[in-house]
Parts: C-alpha cells; sequence; structure tokens
C-alpha cells in the first residue's frame, strides 16, 4: 500500500515537471548581491550594533570628549524641546537638530561651527569646520540635575 503512494507520487511530481519544462518555465537560480570588502564591514558593524549598544540619547544626556587642535574638549548635548531637539549644557540651552542616518545621529546647531556624529555603543566624529576628529561619548545620568522619585529611593 505504501509502496503504491509512492509510486503515484512520484508519477505525479514528473508529470507536473514535465508540464513546467513543456511551458518553457525555466528553473529559478538565486545570486547573491556582489558586496565590496567595505560594504561588508559595514553591514556587519550595523548588523552589531542595533541589539548590543547603547543608542545616542535612550538614556538622556550624553557627555562628549573630543581633542580639538590639540586639546581635549569637552560637550554636553541634552535631549530638550518635548524630544524634538537637542539642546548645549541643559534643556534650556541652545537648541539644534538631531538626524539619523543609518550609520549615525547627527547633531548640528549646538556648538557653534560643529557637528556631531554619534555611533551607536560610543564613538563618532566631531566635525569643526573641514576636520573630523574621533569622539567618545557616554550617557550622563538623565541630564544634569536629575529628580528623583521619592518611591524610587524608598523614602
Amino acid at each position: 500500500m505504501i509502496t503504491g503512494i509512492r509510486t503515484v507520487t512520484a508519477i505525479m511530481a514528473l508529470t507536473a515537471l514535465g508540464a513546467c519544462a513543456e511551458m518553457g518555465i525555466q528553473p529559478m537560480t538565486m545570486t547573491a548581491p556582489q558586496m565590496t570588502a567595505e560594504e561588508v564591514a559595514v553591514e556587519v558593524q550595523r548588523a552589531f550594533d542595533s541589539p548590543y549598544a547603547e543608542i545616542p540619547f535612550s538614556n538622556g544626556a550624553i557627555s562628549v570628549v573630543a581633542t580639538e587642535r590639540g586639546k581635549i574638549s569637552t560637550f554636553l548635548l541634552v535631549p530638550c524641546q518635548s524630544g524634538n531637539g537637542i539642546c548645549t549644557a541643559s534643556p534650556i540651552g541652545r537648541a539644534g537638530s538631531l538626524t539619523v542616518s543609518p550609520d549615525f545621529y547627527i547633531v548640528q546647531g549646538t556648538y557653534r561651527n560643529r557637528t556631531f556624529f554619534l555611533r551607536p555603543g560610543g564613538g563618532g566624529w566631531l566635525r569643526t569646520g573641514n576636520v573630523d576628529v574621533p569622539l567618545a561619548w557616554n550617557s550622563t545620568i538623565n541630564g544634569i540635575a536629575r529628580t528623583y522619585d521619592p518611591e524610587e529611593l524608598g523614602d
């Protein structure tokens, strides 16, 4: 009985294959898109950054450190305007804009002549004029002054 079912199934499969051949249907072939080594490295970095790295401003304000003209500079970037802007040093500081690209969170208009390219995980670039320098960033404790809920403190 089982042998008969298998035989009938095999005959039906061969008949379907023959019908496809008569109709001129070609078998599908899959080709992978060609990528350069640099494109592969970028895609791997994106895949790693997404689930494992901290996203800029996901925990509030961030502190940024970079070297400008041989000296260490520090910056404080704070979410403001109900989350629609990024401000310098406090929620009422000079407001700038935040643009998100596939690789960077780009902050412009906060500090004069400076653009921050923030990567998930704490790195990125600071552009001053036409010069790009590496930067490091880290979240602060939800801005300059954090207000605590009394229940959070256990009081």
